[in-house]
C-alpha cells in the first residue's frame, strides 16, 4: 500500500504532465500593431526610476497621481499600446514615453492613477498621447491600441471608444500576466 506522501506526490507529476508547455512565437512590431494582444518589451538592464518625467501630467489634489516608472535603456521598438485597469476607485494607466529632451535609446514606462470619478482627465491625457504618438510615428504605425481590464473597462467602454476613435480591447486582469 502506497503511503500517503507517495499518492500525494504521484498527483503532483499527473499535474505537471497536463500542463501545457509555454510557446513563444517572435513578433515584429508590424505584428503587434496588428494583434495587440502580445507585446514584446526588451526589459535588458531595466531599472526603477524617481523622478517624474517632464512630459508627464504633475499631481495635484484633483488630478493625477504619478508612480515610480521603469527605465528601459535597451528597449527601442515602436510601443503602440496604452493599458488601463478600471476600478471602482481609481483608473491605473500604463504607457511607453521615449526618454523627453534627450536622443538615447529606449524609454520608460510610465504609471498614473487617476480617481474613477475623474475618468474624463484620464481620457483626455490618453488622447494627447495618441497624437504625441501619431506625430512620433507617422500614418504608418497604426493605430495606438487601447488595452482595458476591471469592471471599468465595461462600464466605460463605449465612452473610451467614443473618445477615443480606436476600437478597445477589453481583457480578463488575470490573462494579461506577465511572462
Amino acid at each position: 500500500m502506497a503511503s500517503v506522501a507517495e499518492a500525494a506526490a504521484a498527483e503532483a507529476a499527473k499535474i505537471q504532465d497536463r500542463r501545457l508547455p509555454i510557446k513563444r512565437k517572435a513578433s515584429t512590431i508590424d505584428q503587434t500593431i496588428l494583434s495587440p494582444g502580445t507585446v514584446s518589451i526588451n526589459v535588458q538592464g531595466a531599472f526603477i526610476v524617481e523622478e517624474n518625467p517632464s512630459n508627464s501630467p504633475t499631481s495635484s489634489d484633483d488630478g493625477p497621481q504619478h508612480d515610480t516608472d521603469i527605465r528601459l535603456p535597451n528597449h527601442k521598438a515602436v510601443v503602440s499600446h496604452v493599458a488601463l485597469d478600471i476600478g471602482g476607485s481609481l483608473a491605473k494607466l500604463v504607457y511607453f514615453s521615449h526618454e523627453p529632451d534627450t536622443k538615447d535609446l529606449g524609454g520608460r514606462l510610465n504609471f498614473l492613477k487617476y480617481e474613477t470619478d475623474q475618468i474624463d482627465q484620464c481620457l483626455g491625457f490618453i488622447k494627447r498621447l495618441q497624437t504625441e504618438y501619431q506625430l512620433q510615428n507617422g500614418s504608418k504605425s497604426g493605430k495606438m491600441s487601447i488595452m482595458a481590464t476591471g469592471g471599468g473597462a465595461y462600464k466605460y467602454y463605449d465612452e473610451l471608444k467614443r473618445v477615443l476613435g480606436v476600437e478597445v480591447l477589453r481583457e480578463d486582469e488575470m490573462d494579461c500576466l506577465i511572462m
